[in-house]
């Protein structure tokens, strides 16, 4: 495995010092510098869209202090670097473990058989390298979410932690919103977001532990989705709809983060964990045990979040020890929705010393 990371660094190092259209964005998420280069001006476009409402000016990141963690970004067909083979052996490995790919790890690997993305961390270097075959094979969900394997590594290295969920706040502070996939997870945070409540994920937020014993959760991709039947319950979004109505093989995917009254929030005071539940009647809710929603939350980011493993496990299962942690019904009127979950939120910033209070 050595021999083909090193094979994967020097035909990263070729592909770049052959280009001359190579492209920088600098980002900032969840207080981390993340430096993209890619080889040319479509790459970065195609893994940046999602990502612009998090760049960073340039006399900021000339002041940062901290490492910065570097991902290159090259395609083999448009630079003409062919990407190295990857035997067998490793890729079986590498596929049959991304759901738990070990953090302290001299290096990580990961690939992506759909899209046929190549990553692979170096953290001695502070640099990532991304190959892909070809952009047109991107997947549309990667142009939605991108870089989840880089950007997961980069965050955790900083106590940051990508975990499937929707996040929506107030003014007191923020909520998961955690369900499997189909939970009406993005629906609901888009409904709060319509009453003007703040929208941080409708899939995949970060959260982090603070100095003081409490918990934020971040914003990091500047889109929302749904499912192709709830496309049209929220029309003020379909100017921005950046998918294929045509062909609606992936989801209705949202540009938030081009809307100038985007009402995306960088990051908030995590408050509370609400399961979206839609057995009961409108309004019911019930305290549930934390590690019944640890558990729902590790089956679906394992296998949506490559790597995301035992680190965020942790840091989920102490910040739902402290918070309180509800089953909540909340239906599909937008007002009802945000007037629901905004009170749930409003409950656990009074109720701090109570963390079961419902």
């Amino acid at each position: 495995m050595d021999a083909f990371k090193t094979a994967v660094r020097e035909a990263t190092d070729l592909a770049f010092s052959e280009c001359t259209d190579i492209t920088s964005v600098d980002l900032i998420i969840a207080g981390v510098l993340v430096k993209l280069r890619c080889t040319d001006t479509d790459l970065a476009s195609a893994f940046s869209d999602a990502l612009t409402h998090h760049i960073a000016p340039e006399s900021l990141v000339a002041d940062w202090r901290e490492p910065a963690i570097q991902i290159r970004i090259w395609s083999a067909m448009a630079t003409g670097v062919p990407r190295p083979t990857m035997p067998e052996e490793i890729r079986q490995r590498i596929v049959a473990r991304r759901a738990c790919l070990v953090p302290d790890a001299t290096y990580q690997m990961d690939f992506d058989p759909t899209g046929h993305i190549l990553t692979v961390m170096d953290p001695s270097l502070q640099t990532i390298d991304v190959c892909i075959n070809n952009i047109s094979e991107l997947p549309e969900w990667e142009r939605a979410a991108p870089l989840r394997s880089a950007l997961g590594w980069s965050l955790r290295r900083h106590n940051r932690h990508l975990v499937h969920s929707a996040a929506v706040a107030n003014e007191r502070g923020a909520a998961l919103l955690l369900g499997a996939g189909g939970a009406g997870k993005s629906c609901a945070s888009l409904r709060c977001r319509t009453e003007g409540m703040g929208f941080l994920a409708d899939d995949i937020c970060v959260i982090g532990s603070t100095s003081d014993s409490s918990a934020n959760v971040y914003n990091i991709y500047g889109t929302a989705k749904t499912l192709w039947s709830d496309h049209g319950v929220f029309p003020e979004l379909n100017p921005y709809l950046v998918t294929n109505p045509a062909q609606r093989s992936y989801k209705a995917v949202y540009a938030l983060n081009k809307i100038s009254n985007r009402r995306i929030m960088d990051s908030s005071k995590l408050r509370t964990l609400i399961l979206l539940d839609s057995n009961h009647p409108i309004g019911w809710a019930e305290r549930v045990n934390p590690a019944h929603v640890v558990a729902l939350v590790a089956s679906t980011t394992a296998s949506f979040l490559p790597g995301s493993g035992r680190p965020m496990l942790s840091a989920l299962s102490e910040i739902a020890r402290r918070l309180p942690v509800i089953r909540l019904s909340v239906g599909e009127n937008p007002a009802q929705v945000a007037e629901l979950i905004g009170a749930a939120i409003d409950r656990s910033s009074t109720n701090r010393s109570d963390p079961n209070a419902a």
